[in-house]
């Protein structure tokens, strides 16, 4: 008998739902978001098992960590429920929509694949973020005084000190304060000649498991015909033009 679970993760804690194919709950507790104890909790579960969890900050890992120990996982993208909330109803919401196969959006897990490359892009748009934040902030601060900004100019170090000079002496601390944060964040550029972070080979075909996978996307509705020009006017005209 299949088991559906859902499981809804938090810092700290995950709430561990299970239910039946008929979507009666079989069993629900609470677990610390700890690697061994979610494998114990998972392995004492009868076969076969149908995982599913939300996107989130630590849905890589999890996957990486019980993929092994279940026969389906499904990871889908987060949305918001109405109504009362609480991590019991979620974790229950998430085995039901697995279980009726209800699921609209499924993320594309891989971890074990480019995941240097993965790692690498992340970091790389949180450090182009963070400057451009500081930049803006910069030019807001002399837009604010009535100094226009136009180009990169005043982001230069070798032009700083003048740019620094027109801003009263109140705000000048809070520009310096701005510079600094500006040099500690640098975007990163290309380097020509250096080592990729993974060199280009041959892509592997990832194949699918073994285990027949069920549809998580709902029927679409039977295609209509589209009609043509003989069936767009009623029967009655066409015998009248005969």
């Amino acid at each position: 008998m299949d088991r559906y679970i859902g499981l809804d993760v938090h810092a700290t804690s995950c709430t561990l739902t299970v239910v039946g194919p008929s979507g009666r709950k079989l069993s629900s507790q609470v677990l610390e978001t700890n690697g061994q104890l979610l494998i114990e909790a998972i392995r004492a579960i009868a076969h076969p098992r149908h995982l599913c969890f939300e996107e989130g900050l630590q849905s890589a890992w999890l996957h990486e960590l019980l993929s092994p120990h279940v026969d389906e996982l499904v990871v889908m993208q987060s949305t918001r429920s109405r109504g009362p909330k609480s991590d019991a109803r979620d974790a229950l919401a998430l085995a039901q929509a697995l279980r009726l196969g209800s699921i609209d959006t499924i993320v594309f897990k891989a971890p074990k694949l480019f995941t240097r490359l993965r790692e690498l892009t992340r970091v790389h748009s949180m450090i182009v973020q963070d400057a451009t934040r500081t930049q803006c902030r910069i030019k807001a601060l002399f837009r604010g005084r009535g100094i226009a900004t136009a180009g990169k100019s005043v982001y230069n170090v070798t032009e700083r000190q003048a740019w620094v000079s027109k801003l009263p002496e109140s705000t000048q601390s809070v520009a310096g304060f701005l510079y600094t944060q500006l040099e500690a964040n640098p975007q990163p550029k290309s380097r020509h000649g250096q080592q990729p972070a993974e060199p280009p080979t041959e892509l592997t075909r990832v194949h699918e498991p073994a285990v027949p996978r069920r549809s998580h996307k709902r029927r679409a509705a039977p295609y209509a015909c589209r009609p043509n020009k003989r069936n767009l006017a009623p029967w009655w005209t066409r015998l009248r033009r005969r």
